[in-house]
């Protein structure tokens, strides 16, 4: 099992990269809020997890942030999830906001995230309400953020990307400033 892997990237897609390690390529698929900031011909470090499928192909996911990488493993662990569930989490929201609901026992906000509903929301809950302690967290501003630029008429999703990265300890009037500077820059 692989803990992490250092290259050069080769090649991006919206779905993996091909990162190059002693002449070999490794095709690592990386979520969205992950690869937004990736470059070709770019060293990088990445934190793998690597699982073998039904059909016998190996498959490596790849993460930035070490919390992203540990909360996927804590993720896939949960019954229904599984890895293309615990990516699609993470392509909605960043680990420390994920992290953040569930200190703050926000069942209805982990319920919003693509096919996670109440059910699948109460078992992330408390599978991960003990293990996430150690997580670097963010402050409460997420919560007055979302719901401010939601009414703005942002959609959910794209307040959720948005938000991901942004440093979410500023204040609420710089965190909304960013997130439209950074719109509009798209």
């Amino acid at each position: 099992m692989f803990h992490s892997i250092e290259g050069t990237i080769l090649n991006k897609t919206n779905e993996l990269i091909i990162l190059k390690l002693l002449n070999l390529g490794f095709e690592i698929e990386i979520f969205s809020l992950s690869r937004d900031n990736l470059e070709v011909d770019k060293n990088i470090k990445l934190y793998v997890y690597d699982t073998l499928t039904q059909d016998n192909n190996f498959v490596f996911y790849g993460f930035k942030d070490y919390d992203d990488y540990r909360l996927f493993k804590l993720l896939i662990k949960i019954n229904g999830i599984g890895c293309k569930g615990a990516l699609n989490i993470l392509n909605e929201c960043s680990a420390k906001n994920i992290v953040d609901f569930i200190n703050e026992n926000k069942i209805n906000e982990l319920s919003k995230f693509t096919h996670i509903g109440i059910k699948k929301a109460q078992a992330i809950y408390y599978s991960l309400k003990n293990k996430v302690q150690d997580f670097e967290s963010s402050s409460s501003n997420y919560l007055e953020a979302y719901e401010f630029l939601t009414k703005l008429g942002y959609s959910e999703l794209i307040v959720k990307k948005g938000l991901a990265k942004i440093d979410l300890t500023k204040d609420l009037q710089s965190i909304v400033k960013e997130f439209i500077k950074n719109k509009n820059n798209e």
